[in-house]
């Protein structure tokens, strides 16, 4: 029941957010959960010791964990190292390029939203 408060509540917040992202650069780590002509949430698996190839995001996106854990974002060569807990939500720029790696034991369960 909470999962489906939580991609209710994303799907809210769809109408001020959008995003493109790790989709294409490993589409296996994600599964479209609602599209259409506005809005695209996508559901996101973030494998434990796994790091992500670098990708750039075309549009802003907002991220909401489900299933927290600690990720390790690389952007222009910097790393912020950062600790998630379930119903923390993030935001993210357009035209920005980073890798990830998810430093936990665990899956990191994420739900992002674009707007087309």
């Amino acid at each position: 029941m909470r999962r489906w408060m939580v991609l209710g509540a994303v799907a809210v917040a769809a109408a001020v957010v959008g995003c493109a992202s790790l989709w294409e650069v490993q589409p296996n780590l994600r599964s479209i959960v609602l599209e259409h002509d506005r809005v695209v949430v996508k559901e996101v698996i973030l494998e434990p010791g796994v790091e992500y190839p670098e990708h750039t995001h075309d549009r802003p996106h907002v991220g909401v964990i489900v299933r927290g854990g600690t990720l390790e974002f690389h952007e222009g060569g910097a790393v912020e190292t950062v600790e998630f807990e379930p119903g923390d939500a993030g935001w993210r720029d357009a035209n920005v390029t980073h890798r990830i790696v998810n430093r936990s034991a665990e899956p990191v369960h994420v739900v992002e939203v674009e707007l087309k």
